[in-house]
């Protein structure tokens, strides 16, 4: 069983260096990523691995767990692509640890206006209560599993972190249904009112008809001579 070691670290500028980009010794002016404490760079060595070491020799495997979740991030910044299921995608914009109502995903990518929040698995799965809140928020969600690998430097993590095998979908966005909504240029007139104003005769015999019962309705009513609708004068 391999050891975890520590290939990643951060320089004077806080920024994560990879140690084969820095001078061997105290010379790299580098410090813990989670602890802060001063490292020395072990990158001349013929038998072991490259890697980072504190001054102090206490070494922790938390720093170095710590040490390869940021290295993850800072990767896929750099790359500019993030994984899908068992693809990757150009990524619009990529920011790390960024806040989302109550969310604070490590990566956060937009690809054609859909944001990506995309968690790092190294100590920590996203439990269930994080899960229901991006169900909630109805936020696109990818998990990488490193967990289970180990790395021994930064081209290993490159291809950990884009394995089909390793990314895992928690949630995907869906498309809200809108329905039309159809605005008539013309007034509303209620039903009722129409009717009463401009069918009032058919009220009136609806009335007749349940008062009299239909037969005897039917039969006084054609009966009845249609009346003109002009009025008519005497001649004076």
């Amino acid at each position: 069983m391999k050891k975890e070691i520590m290939f990643a670290a951060y320089n004077d500028k806080k920024e994560i260096v990879d140690i084969k980009t820095v001078p061997n010794g105290l010379a790299c002016n580098c410090t813990c990523i989670a602890c802060g404490c001063p490292l020395i760079a072990k990158n001349e060595g013929k038998i072991r691995i490259p890697h980072f070491a504190h001054e102090k020799g206490h070494d922790n495997p938390a720093c170095s767990e710590t040490a390869k979740h940021a290295l993850a991030k800072q990767i896929i910044k750099e790359i500019g692509w993030f994984p899908f299921g068992d693809r990757a995608y150009k990524a619009d914009s990529i920011e790390l640890e960024k806040t989302i109502g109550d969310i604070r995903p490590d990566v956060l990518a937009m690809y054609k206006g859909i944001p990506v929040a995309i968690e790092i698995f190294v100590n920590h799965a996203v439990d269930d209560e994080k899960i229901n809140k991006v169900k909630i928020y109805n936020l696109t969600m990818v998990e990488i599993d490193l967990s289970k690998t180990e790395v021994m430097s930064k081209e290993e993590l490159v291809e950990k972190v884009y394995k089909s095998e390793n990314c895992k979908i928690l949630n995907i966005f869906k498309k809200p249904q809108f329905r039309p909504v159809i605005i008539s240029p013309f007034p509303y007139i209620p039903p009722q009112r129409h009717i009463k104003r401009n069918y009032s005769y058919l009220l009136d015999a609806i009335d007749r008809r349940e008062e009299r019962g239909y037969s005897s309705y039917r039969k006084n009513y054609s009966r009845k001579k249609k009346q003109p609708y002009y009025r008519s004068f005497r001649s004076r």
